[in-house]
């Protein structure tokens, strides 16, 4: 008897001591502080009183039941310290019978209020990344420290066109950098372990072998000492499609698509170095043009 109420009295863990009823009988220090109530406010009160709201009481008296005719219960909950505030719980109630026939319930509570709090961080970090990445506008591979593909993300799959399923194990630069392209992928992933890296613009090939232009952003971390590495890339294609054009009409005319005046100004200033001289060139009228403009351009104009 003296072993036991040394443990019921010096027990980290709050234990309540419940009739069958589930009506307080008594409770430890460690009850008291947990959950504000003293000890002789306590007993003779209904637990669920003490520490439940309209919304966990009915569970409380389906504990008291089930511990009455399985002699055992175990879960985690949320219960309701004196000030109301609202506390974490893992929870075990077991039925006693007593020498003289008497059977007590002892209901036994475990502070889980900061893992909860913990736990539930995690997961709406988890929320945050798995939305910040499954949506993001960015083709997005996260990748191991050998360039292996763990998971990409649908404006990935569809970019490139890999089904995250098979793409997922492989390396990435196999896949979108092969040939010629695969030496300056390798160099920019080496660069990558050393810091992030942005603003490169590469071209990139699809499933079907076709050629993409794409902007390169590589995010390097660490999870639990294991390296990891974002790879993003944006779809520039468009872009580089316009400046392409931009390029091709500034250095050629848009009615002959012949090299216009802008474009032979900038090879003769590209040649005009020592190494190119002497330079010579020569003026050609190939279709008269010269003739019918000098004849006819000033009467016309630019009409």
């Amino acid at each position: 008897k003296g072993a036991f109420e040394s443990l019921f009295a010096h027990s980290p863990d709050a234990v309540c001591v419940l009739d069958a009823s589930g009506r307080v009988l008594d409770v430890n220090p460690a009850f008291t502080e947990l959950f504000g109530y003293k000890r002789e406010e306590s007993i003779g009160q209904l637990l669920e009183d003490l520490i439940a709201d309209s919304r966990n009481k009915e569970e409380i008296r389906e504990n008291v039941r089930k511990v009455n005719e399985k002699g055992y219960v175990e879960h985690e909950a949320w219960r309701r310290t004196r000030d109301g505030r609202e506390i974490y719980l893992a929870l075990r109630g077991v039925s006693v019978d007593w020498k003289d026939g008497t059977k007590v319930l002892y209901a036994i509570y475990r502070d889980m209020t900061k893992q909860q709090e913990t736990f539930r961080n995690l997961e709406r970090e988890k929320i945050y990344w798995e939305n910040l990445f499954f949506r993001n506008l960015l083709a997005i591979a996260l990748v191991d420290v050998d360039d292996r593909v763990i998971q990409v993300n649908s404006r990935f799959e569809e970019l490139f066109g890999y089904r995250n399923d098979e793409i997922a194990g492989r390396n990435i630069d196999d896949l979108l950098a092969p040939g010629k392209a695969k030496q300056d992928a390798e160099e920019i992933s080496r660069k990558v372990h050393h810091g992030t890296v942005s603003g490169l613009e590469r071209k990139r090939r699809r499933k079907d072998g076709t050629w993409i232009d794409v902007e390169i952003m590589g995010l390097p971390f660490k999870v639990e000492e294991q390296f990891l590495v974002y790879a993003m890339y944006q779809d520039i294609s468009e872009r580089k499609e316009a400046e392409r054009k931009i390029l091709y009409l500034g250095l050629r005319d848009s009615l002959t698509g012949l090299y216009n005046q802008a474009y032979l100004e900038r090879e003769l200033d590209r040649l005009d170095r020592s190494d190119f001289l002497p330079l010579g060139i020569i003026m050609l009228d190939v279709d008269n043009l010269k003739l019918i403009n000098d004849a006819f351009g000033h009467l016309e104009g630019n009409r």
